[in-house]
């Protein structure tokens, strides 16, 4: 087995252990796994973002930063001026 299957394999443990052990938040767990990966050459910048490419994760992100601007400017209380 080649050196990078070793390292994927015990990514891939490390992770699911980190998921079920730990409190860390599954998306920094996952985020970390694939920096790893990244890092270490056996993920190039293409394999590693190929999952953000889907139209539908684009489009929960886009909702996602939709919502936090407007929270954001709720809480600043910006909201009635950025309606006017």
């Amino acid at each position: 087995m080649a050196w990078e299957a070793i390292v994927t394999l015990l990514t891939l443990f490390t992770v699911l252990s980190a998921l079920v052990i730990t409190r860390v938040s599954a998306d920094l767990v996952l985020m970390a796994a694939l920096a790893f990966l990244l890092i270490t050459g056996i993920l190039g910048p293409a394999e590693a973002l190929a999952g953000f490419a889907n139209p539908g994760v684009l489009r929960q992100a886009g909702r996602a930063g939709v919502w936090i601007c407007r929270c954001w400017w709720s809480s600043l209380r910006l909201l009635p001026w950025v309606m006017r």
